[in-house]
């Protein structure tokens, strides 16, 4: 069965709200009007942030797929994998890896997504979306991310990346694909070096994306396009 559910999705919205609604008026209650206010807004751009990945999976369907080649590969991943802030979509990375490498690819991205973080929505981590990509049964499944994991511990990280990689035991090829050095997250080391010990024992394919150089969109956390470009390129060239 599908994970993104649309009556589920929009429940997870509802349920957001209301909570923005007794925080604002636990707040006033309190005058707390300063910190209290914080809070609100973080939850009120947190119901934006989940309505808007919510249209999108809604608008996208289980994946997006791209290319016709033989080889089935899937992609699960956050806004890098779903292009967002691009001003299209189709110039995002894995519209160009697919080309590079002949693939027909099935991308799931959900943007502020990771191991352990769980979006917007809240319940939207790598191993909640594992149902769509196990009944697709790919040749190759590539797993990117660990942005969105930041200010996790390491030990939290690798257990959660341990466990869905045990997930998909059954798929030939599984690359694990980490973070770049984005300048708006920090202690993205710890990730790197959680990701790669987690592939390591069970024997998966790790690409380090920490060393690689790249320019950013003005929030200094996504990729230009020309960047997108150089990181399918990079990307293409570690696969084995």
């Amino acid at each position: 069965m599908p994970i993104f559910h649309g009556r589920h999705l929009r429940g997870t919205i509802r349920r957001h709200k209301s909570a923005a609604l007794i925080i604002a008026g636990a707040v006033l209650a309190a005058g707390a009007l300063t910190g209290g206010g914080i809070l609100v807004k973080k939850q009120l751009d947190n119901d934006k942030g989940c309505e808007s990945v919510t249209n999108w999976v809604e608008s996208r369907g289980d994946f997006v797929k791209i290319g016709t080649g033989a080889e089935k590969v899937a992609i699960l991943g956050d806004s890098y994998a779903a292009g967002d802030l691009l001003t299209d979509r189709t110039k995002g990375w894995v519209y160009d890896l697919a080309q590079a490498k002949g693939w027909s690819e099935y991308v799931d991205g959900v943007g502020y997504t990771g191991y352990t973080n769980g979006g917007f929505c809240g319940d939207q981590q790598y191993g909640t979306r594992i149902a769509n990509i196990r009944q697709l049964a790919p040749d190759t499944l590539i797993i990117e991310g660990g942005l969105n994991d930041a200010g996790k511990s390491r030990e939290e990280v690798q257990s959660a990346a341990d466990g869905l990689l045990r997930k998909f035991s059954a798929v030939k090829n599984v690359i694990v694909l980490g973070p770049v050095n984005a300048p708006a997250r920090s202690g993205l080391t710890d990730i790197d070096a959680a990701l790669s010990a987690a592939a390591a024992t069970n024997n998966r394919q790790y690409i380090s994306a920490l060393s690689w150089s790249f320019d950013y969109l003005p929030d200094r956390l996504h990729l230009t396009e020309a960047s997108h470009a150089k990181f399918a390129d990079l990307v293409a060239a570690q696969i084995r």
